[in-house]
């Protein structure tokens, strides 16, 4: 006697079960992995405004569901993509800086690596995009600080702890040096691209600016 399903018998329902391709999770860390690379490439040239979760989708090469499977909009993809984007190059700007020499000569490597990333196309978007979303969205803010410029911070300001320790520099709130630094490498270059004033940084804008905040820096701390 056939064990039967709704009318359908065992036998039946057995091979049909056989036949079905085995469930694949949704949720992959691959499939986040891509949509986030796709986020990053349009979010880098149309900004956060202009991005839509379709031309997101089709960037990354996933369905569109499977991107709201995801995020829930874009405001949290655009959260993720900030904090996975600011916590990466923010570590990455440090491991190629060679901390051995003169202060002279870390805070130039450092200071133009830092203006490279933040006056890009892609530091400008996530800039630009926070910035606008920051009253209505404050958690992005935060986000984004914590991701990027405090790790910048903390990471500085332990190699100027270590210069102070061994004699090169007289620093004694590290972190806030670090900040007052960073912030005097920008000058006015930041300012100028948010307002139009400048369309790109040049390298000779960025070896003048950083050239005149080692200067300032140094008559305070060496």
């Amino acid at each position: 006697m056939w064990t039967r399903f709704g009318g359908l018998s065992y036998s039946l329902f057995t091979q049909i079960k056989m036949k079905q391709k085995p469930f694949i999770n949704e949720l992959s860390p691959e499939k986040r992995q891509k949509i986030l690379e796709g986020a990053k490439s349009v979010f880098s040239e149309l900004g956060f405004e202009s991005a839509s979760m379709e031309s997101i989708a089709k960037a990354a090469g996933v369905a569109k569901g499977t991107l709201y499977n995801h995020f829930k909009d874009k405001r949290a993809l655009f959260a993720e993509y900030v904090a996975v984007e600011c916590k990466k190059q923010s570590e990455r700007l440090f491991q190629t800086q060679k901390a051995g020499g003169p202060p002279e000569e870390f805070l130039d490597e450092l200071g133009n690596g830092f203006l490279k990333l933040i006056t890009g196309k892609m530091g400008m978007a996530i800039w630009r995009g926070v910035v606008a979303e920051a009253t209505r969205f404050p958690e992005l803010g935060r986000l984004m600080e914590a991701s990027g410029p405090k790790i910048c911070f903390e990471l500085l300001g332990e190699y100027l702890s270590r210069a102070t320790e061994a004699g090169h520099l007289q620093v004694e709130e590290p972190i806030v040096a670090a900040e007052e630094f960073m912030i005097l490498c920008q000058g006015r270059l930041v300012r100028q691209l948010e307002l139009g004033i400048k369309k790109q940084i040049t390298a000779q804008d960025r070896q003048e600016a950083v050239a005149r905040a080692i200067k300032v820096f140094l008559r305070a701390y060496r």
